[in-house]
């Protein structure tokens, strides 16, 4: 028993002198590190670093589920098609860099927005060369929304396109390509918080205090969830209702619409030109100044002929004549408060 009793003591001892000596390591390593000085990082970088930054856009996959990296990157590649190349970079989870070459290629990536791999949004952002790539956050993106049967009259007031563009999403600009005759809808460039579950309709207040409500749908759009609204994930996908054999539809196939064309063709021909994209006007009015100058002239000649008639009555205030002027019978104004009537004078 004495035996054991000194074996179980010495193996404490050995346990005790193992923990200390660990210990004296971490302390040890703890020592070094607050020894070494600290390293200051230098912003400033080389020049090639500078245009690196200023081509590339950093992008993020609006999904929580894990993509074929490679096949990711060929997609994009066929079908951005950059006439100086485009290089990819993964940098995390479903994050990449996409190094252009040439400015104009990263341009029409960037208006060509959405773009979509496996029905999944790709969202895009600016290279923000300070930030670190696990700080980085992507969560808007944008697009063309319509707006279905509004009134005829007031669709090209800024106000009201401003209002409806920050009630959808964030308002970036109208299109004005389709706009050389009245069409069932207006074509507004939104930014979408794709957090947030899409906007079917809007409420809008008429005059008169009537409040309707418009139709909204989205061009190009990415995979919708028909039971929340939001993008990433389809209904069978759905957190709220993967537990329910029928789940409820609340949004359907009626948010889509096609591309508008006009627009398109007309962004071909400004590439690099007018960034409004907006058509040539094609109606010309008659100006209406200039008519109501000849009418004044014209007017005047007939008063400067009547300087000469006297006039004496005691009739109550009226018209001193009417003049005929090609057909027109504008009212010449009154020369004193007790005139005659019934002078017609044609010119």
């Amino acid at each position: 028993m004495d035996q054991e009793g000194a074996k179980e003591g010495y193996g404490e001892v050995e346990r005790v002198d193992k923990k200390k000596a660990e210990g004296d390591r971490e302390d040890a390593q703890s020592d070094d590190n607050q020894d070494e000085a600290e390293i200051e990082w230098q912003d400033e970088g080389k020049e090639e670093e500078e245009a690196w930054i200023e081509l590339s856009l950093v992008g993020k996959k609006w999904t929580n589920k894990n993509i074929n990296t490679n096949a990711f990157m060929t997609t994009i590649k066929s079908i951005c098609q950059p006439k100086h190349g485009v290089g990819i970079s993964n940098i995390g989870k479903n994050q990449f860099i996409f190094q252009f070459y040439h400015w104009r290629d990263k341009l029409r990536v960037w208006e060509d927005q959405p773009w979509h791999f496996d029905r999944h949004a790709l969202i895009l952002g600016e290279v923000d060369g300070n930030s670190k790539p696990s700080d980085i956050d992507l969560h808007e993106i944008p697009m063309w929304v319509r707006i279905y049967n509004l009134p005829i009259k007031g669709r090209l007031n800024p106000t009201n396109v401003v209002n409806m563009g920050n009630k959808i999403g964030s308002f970036i600009k109208m299109d004005q390509s389709g706009c050389g005759g009245i069409d069932k809808s207006i074509q507004i460039r939104v930014s979408i918080d794709v957090r947030k579950p899409l906007k079917k309709k809007i409420r809008i207040k008429m005059r008169g205090g009537v409040e309707e409500n418009f139709d909204v749908k989205y061009e190009k759009s990415p995979l919708v969830c028909f039971h929340r609204g939001k993008l990433g994930h389809g209904l069978k996908d759905c957190e709220d209702c993967k537990d329910d054999e029928t789940p409820i539809s609340k949004y359907d196939g009626g948010l889509k619409a096609s591309p508008w064309k006009a627009r398109k063709d007309n962004d071909d021909q400004n590439m690099g030109g007018n960034p409004t994209g907006c058509a040539k006007k094609l109606f010309v009015l008659k100006p209406r100044r200039e008519e109501e100058k000849v009418a004044k002239e014209q007017i005047c000649e007939v008063v400067n002929r009547l300087g000469g008639v006297v006039i004496n009555s005691t009739q109550e205030e009226m018209p001193i004549a009417t003049v005929d002027i090609n057909g027109r019978t504008p009212t010449i104004a009154l020369w004193g408060r007790k005139i005659m009537r019934g002078i017609h004078f044609s010119i």
